[in-house]
């Protein structure tokens, strides 16, 4: 599976894997403070403006406001994967309309925000765009770096399904639908 890393961090780094054999010590420890301490990690600031191409603010509070779980995937227009995965996102963001589920798409804050119009014209994307604009929206989505990259929110605005890459229309609807 090929995904679309941040343009900020190199494929194929090995600089995250330097101390690898002090991680193989320390992270059960890890594990278990994180499990303790951190009961609310999976739920983003509902706080974090979401700012549309539009110019209009909101929050992410309001993806789920209507009391349905959301989609937040997060893309690049200059992501092959991302570009390809469009109409099958746009039959998906009609079929959750009709059930009055939110879904968004945040161009990344590599893509130029005044080019991010066009290209969705000229993708024919039909569903919502956001812009992050300084990386802070995807450290509200535990720091999104690859593209694309797919967020399921509850109706309680909990993270409950993440994934990196191409994901098929089916395994997100079957986790937004009833």
């Amino acid at each position: 599976m090929r995904v679309w890393r941040a343009p900020y961090r190199a494929p194929g780094s090995r600089a995250r894997f330097a101390h690898a054999a002090a991680l193989r010590i320390l992270l059960p420890f890890a594990l278990v403070l994180f499990a303790t301490a951190c009961g609310s990690c999976d739920v983003p600031d509902p706080d974090q403006p979401v700012v549309w191409l539009d110019g209009r603010r909101t929050a992410v509070r309001d993806l789920t406001a209507n009391g349905r779980p959301a989609l937040v995937l997060f893309w690049s227009m200059t992501c092959p994967p991302c570009l390809k995965e469009i109409p099958e996102r746009n039959a998906l963001y009609d079929e959750l309309q009709r059930h009055g589920i939110n879904m968004v798409a945040v161009a990344v804050r590599s893509d130029p925000p005044a080019l991010v119009p066009e290209a969705v014209r000229k993708y024919g994307i039909r569903y919502p765009v956001a812009l992050d604009l300084d990386g802070e929206f995807a450290l509200t989505f535990n720091d999104a770096d690859t593209w694309p990259s797919h967020y399921i929110l509850s109706a309680e605005g909990r993270i409950v399904y993440e994934s990196e890459g191409p994901v098929a229309n089916e395994v997100l609807r079957r986790k937004l639908l009833p």
